[in-house]
């Protein structure tokens, strides 16, 4: 199933979700549809769910948080904006 963010949101509330884009805007190519891989509640699960990923080829895998208490910083912030913009 794909969702939006704001369906992310409401459809998995409180956690982390490992999402691939699924969708692109045709005139801006950001994502806006993404398909969940796999739930986390932590961070550093969802570092290992993306490491798993990585090894088995899935290299467009982010991380997204639904929860007002989890932030994703740094370089899984880095990540997720260029997958969501589509750089490199």
């Amino acid at each position: 199933m794909i969702f939006s963010l704001k369906e992310l949101r409401r459809e998995y509330p409180n956690c982390i979700c490992i999402c691939t884009p699924r969708l692109r805007d045709a005139r801006n190519h950001r994502a806006v549809g993404w398909q969940v891989e796999e739930l986390t509640d932590t961070i550093d699960e969802a570092r290992r769910a993306l490491e798993r990923l990585d090894l088995d080829g899935v290299a467009d895998a982010v991380p997204i948080s639904t929860s007002e208490q989890t932030v994703v910083e740094r370089d899984l912030a880095a990540r997720f904006f260029r997958v969501f913009f589509g750089i490199g």
